[in-house]
């Protein structure tokens, strides 16, 4: 962001839905945003609020639209053997 104008993506998005700015406003918007929604939609929630840079308003659990639509900040621990695995790009080693 340069001279105190949005970003490009922002200012051209058709439908208005992005935004931008401090992590306390966008957090505010957000919040204000699902407010409004829960209205019409009473299990609509914030996916991974706290956990990226991007804040996504789901109408639903957002796994039950896709098992990978909020990230998951849990530790996925690996024994040696996995992570030398990961390391030279074999991805048949599972984790356990």
């Amino acid at each position: 962001m340069q001279n105190g104008k949005k970003p490009a993506c922002v200012l051209s998005c058709p439908t208005g839905t992005m935004s931008f700015g401090d992590e306390d406003e966008m957090m505010a918007l957000a919040e204000e945003r699902l407010a409004a929604v829960k209205k019409q939609y009473p299990n609509a929630v914030l996916g991974n609020p706290h956990d990226t840079r991007v804040v996504y308003l789901f109408q639903q659990n957002p796994v039950d639209y896709f098992e990978k639509a909020v990230a998951d900040a849990s530790p996925q621990l690996m024994n040696r053997k996995q992570m030398f695995a990961r390391i030279m790009g074999r991805s048949d080693m599972k984790r356990s």
